[in-house]
Formats: C-alpha cells, sequence, structure tokens
C-alpha cells in the first residue's frame, strides 16, 4: 500500500509514471497490535496484512480501527455460552467477550 508523500518531488518525465512511485509516494504503515487498545475491540486475525489509511495507522481513526480490528462479541450475541447451571447475566447485551465471537470461555463474564 503507498500513499501520497507530504512534499512532492519533480518527476522524471513530462508527466508522472510508475518511474515516479519513489519520488511520489510513500509505504502505508500496516496494522499493528496498539490499534485494538480499545476495550471494545480485537485485532483482526489477518492484522498484520492490513494496511491503514495513512503513513501511519491511528489508533483513534474510525477507519483505520475498522480496517485492523473487529469489534467484540456480547454475551447476548451468541447463544450456548452458558452450561445448563447457568444463565445469563442481567444486562448481557453490554457485556463483552473476550473476542470477535463468544464462546464458553466467556462464561465468567456472561
Amino acid at each position: 500500500g503507498l500513499v501520497l508523500k507530504a512534499v512532492l518531488g519533480l518527476c522524471k518525465g513530462a508527466e508522472c509514471g510508475a518511474l515516479d512511485v519513489e519520488t511520489c509516494c510513500d509505504t502505508k504503515e500496516k496494522c499493528t497490535q496498539a490499534m485494538c487498545a480499545d476495550k471494545s475491540h480485537v485485532l483482526k486475525s489477518d492484522f498484520g496484512s492490513q494496511y491503514c489509511a495513512g503513513r501511519q495507522c491511528v489508533s483513534n481513526d474510525p477507519a483505520d480501527v475498522e480496517t485492523c480490528c473487529d469489534k467484540k462479541g456480547t454475551c447476548k450475541s451468541t447463544a450456548g455460552i452458558c452450561t445448563s447451571t447457568l444463565v445469563l447475566k442481567s444486562g448481557a447485551e453490554f457485556l463483552l467477550c473476550a473476542g470477535k465471537e463468544c464462546s464458553s470461555a466467556d462464561s465468567d463474564v456472561c
């Protein structure tokens, strides 16, 4: 992924083309683990191959967060979390699971 440089140099010819990539473009930053610092998101499984919108990823930029992160599932969003001796807690729709999908591992939270 490439993005235009902040300060552009001169192109090699009368018109800019493929030979001018190094002069005109910077490489976009790939998603990092720091992108999902918000407690409501987790990294996408393929985060390391995704590029942010600009030269650097910005953890409070909604576009970069959407590219790099998934919203955590809520206890109400998935059935089968509780075993036969448990029931969902009150307000389960607001309780966040550890990952994008809730599982039986989230039974303490849910």
